[in-house]
């Protein structure tokens, strides 16, 4: 066994890390009806990710550091960061998945991901409020990308999740025009269903390599054992014939 383990520290590759990432897990809310004289989620043009397209590429605002870092000695407790929505659509309900927000480790940044399903932010003033705040603000902005939001035609029915992502600069500068506006950062959003609810997809090619790689290495590590073991029958032999 011990020799499998060193066979594999040497085989797999070293890598250097140079971003960081976040992530939630959550399952998919069950497929919910849309109804005619309900608004369409489309109209929202939000930012959407579906099982068919899993990644987008984004700069996302961010609020500027800690009133802290400022000098003005301000409270944890004071809501900090941007707000920036997003719709995962297309769904398969009930099952499980994972947003994954990557950014470089040279933007420091403090992320807050939450996700709210369709019914819980109708029902939610606040929530209602916030989402219409941000696309009152990107109606303002210029298209970064066309992935906007295409109505779900599955039947009538779309399991379909809001996603929160609130952004703050998470760093300390003498540069005070980077204190009070710092710039977006760009960050990889990336969607990641589950297989069998078990492990997300995106691992599968890993396990697999890794499950060859332990079947070669053993079957290997075998054929060493026995060229060893043979060696040294020799080499004893030849040593008692010797001493004889």
């Amino acid at each position: 066994m011990h020799r499998i383990i060193h066979l594999l520290i040497f085989a797999v590759p070293a890598t250097l890390v140079h971003a960081n990432s976040q992530k939630i897990i959550f399952s998919a809310p069950p497929a919910r009806q849309i109804l005619e004289a309900q608004p369409p989620l489309s109209a929202l043009t939000l930012y959407t990710l579906t099982p068919d397209n899993r990644t987008l590429r984004i700069p996302l605002p961010r609020s500027p550091p800690p009133r802290e870092h400022l000098g003005h000695g301000a409270s944890h407790s004071v809501p900090i960061g941007l707000d920036s929505w997003f719709l995962l659509d297309a769904l398969q309900p009930d099952q499980r998945h994972e947003l994954r927000v990557n950014w470089a480790a040279t933007q420091p940044t403090e992320f807050e991901i939450s996700s709210h399903t369709v019914d819980e932010v109708l029902a939610t003033p606040a929530l209602l409020a916030e989402l219409s705040e941000y696309t009152k603000r990107r109606a303002r902005q210029p298209s970064l990308t066309d992935r906007l939001h295409a109505p779900s035609t599955r039947e009538g029915k779309a399991s379909s999740l809001f996603v929160k992502v609130r952004c703050a600069a998470d760093y300390y500068t003498v540069e005070r025009g980077l204190m009070e506006e710092p710039p977006p950062v760009l960050v990889d959003l990336i969607l990641d269903p589950y297989a069998l609810n078990v492990v997300p997809e995106s691992l599968l090619p890993v396990i697999g390599y890794i499950t060859i790689l332990v079947f070669v290495a053993w079957f290997v590590s075998q054929w060493i054992w026995r060229w060893l073991d043979k060696v040294s029958s020799e080499t004893l032999r030849e040593t008692k014939s010797h001493v004889r």
